[in-house]
């Protein structure tokens, strides 16, 4: 059985993503930044949310930040190899 928490998240994950992937289509991102972050306060181990957070950073040339939340990505999804590869390719360009 899911804690009450858990199903509040798998909710309002969903949503969180989907508002930042628009912000960012739309040019958003300082905006798609901030609910990256919300989303990564709800859980810290989804993974996707650090993803595209490091990828934005990165864009705007916040290479540190970006480098952290890039290898939480990798952290968070270390079941996934295609991640983690897409993730030490970035770290290479």
């Amino acid at each position: 059985m899911k804690e009450p928490q858990s199903e509040v998240n798998d909710v309002l994950l969903p949503r969180i993503m989907g508002s930042a992937v628009t912000a960012i289509k739309q040019g958003r991102k300082d905006e798609a930044i901030r609910m990256l972050r919300e989303a990564i306060e709800l859980d810290p181990s989804y993974g996707p949310a650090h993803f595209h957070l490091g990828i934005l950073l990165r864009q705007n040339q916040r290479i540190e930040e970006s480098n952290l939340a890039l290898n939480a990505a990798i952290a968070a999804e270390d079941r996934a190899p295609a991640l983690a590869e897409m993730g030490g390719e970035l770290f290479r360009n």
